[in-house]
């Protein structure tokens, strides 16, 4: 208290060499106290079962170690790995165990956060490591389609990250998978999207929407039925304007979307996109349809109360 006094008068506060030390200590302990995630174990020794991340994926053993195949994704027979890259040590990579850690955050905040560097919210989180230059994670996903045997990287479609750092994660995370030049990069994020001959020129093979979906124009994320009135948003979403009565139809899969009676897409959704999650948690009817917002059946309805039933083999419509 009476240091707090002599600062307020505005003179010299002399720092003692015990002061530091107890200083110090306190940072000690609270490093001490960060959680350790489990690795998948040596290269050539059995996965463990209790693993958290892989350094690298040198075998399909450790990708099924790793991987996991929501039951909500029926569009294809998917398997997809979470994937942290932190920027801050030194682009250290973590291939999540992704049944466990389905939403990179949660993982972030348990073995990440430091007393020198803590994880925000999960609000501020995702702004920041989503769309701000100074983030310190990129949060991407690794996918492989069993049919097909494609295998591609990607980013959540409102990612901001720029295409040079882009394409030297993708370079770094390919170098650690055993498949190496299969892996290509999807480019969701509509930028990216854009410069595909920006991609070509920094070595990164590029895989197109149309070639993961092509022919696909259904796709039931999760299964329901849903009662309400049915709003077509033709253009970006208001969160603040979202109502749980609403069936909103969507040009894209936001980030965050309050609780809603239920949600089709235009864009089709992956597998652990956080909509696909949060529509799961909720019990949320879901779906991606191409051409939604101007599916003629779609705004015959607009404004009306209706009912959708969503189904691993068709959706259905109706007043």
């Amino acid at each position: 208290w009476a240091g707090r006094e002599t600062v307020a008068r505005g003179d010299t506060f002399e720092v003692t060499p015990k002061m530091i030390r107890a200083a110090l200590l306190l940072v000690a302990l609270a490093c001490a106290c960060v959680s350790t995630p489990r690795p998948v174990g040596p290269p050539g020794a059995a996965a463990r079962p209790d693993a958290d991340y892989a350094d690298a994926i040198p075998s399909p053993e450790v990708w099924a170690a790793l991987a996991a195949s929501p039951g909500r994704e029926r569009l294809a027979r998917t398997e997809v790995v979470k994937v942290i890259v932190d920027l801050d040590d030194h682009e250290r990579i973590y291939f999540l165990q992704s049944r466990r850690w389905e939403i990179h955050y949660y993982f972030a905040s348990r073995f990440l956060s430091t007393a020198l560097r803590p994880v925000e919210d999960h609000a501020a989180f995702n702004v920041r490591e989503y769309r701000r230059p100074d983030r310190r994670f990129v949060l991407g996903t690794l996918m492989h389609q069993r049919d097909t045997d494609a295998w591609w990287y990607e980013l959540v479609a409102g990612d901001t990250l720029d295409v040079p750092r882009t394409a030297r994660v993708f370079q770094a995370i390919r170098a650690r998978l055993w498949v190496g030049d299969r892996l290509r990069y999807h480019p969701v994020p509509p930028a990216h999207d854009e410069a595909r001959e920006e991609f070509a020129r920094a070595g990164v093979a590029v895989l197109s929407s149309d070639e993961i979906y092509a022919g696909m124009v259904y796709q039931p994320v999760n299964p329901g039925v849903a009662y309400g009135t049915l709003r077509l948003v033709d253009g970006p979403l208001d969160p603040s304007r979202v109502r749980r009565t609403d069936v909103l139809v969507l040009a894209h899969a936001p980030l965050d979307l309050p609780v809603c009676a239920g949600v089709i897409t235009q864009e089709f959704q992956t597998p652990l996109s956080h909509l696909a999650i949060l529509a799961s948690n909720r019990g949320t009817a879901d779906m991606g349809l191409r051409d939604a917002l101007s599916n003629p059946a779609l705004r015959a309805l607009d404004g009306r109360l209706v009912r959708l039933s969503v189904t691993p083999q068709g959706w259905v419509l109706t007043e």
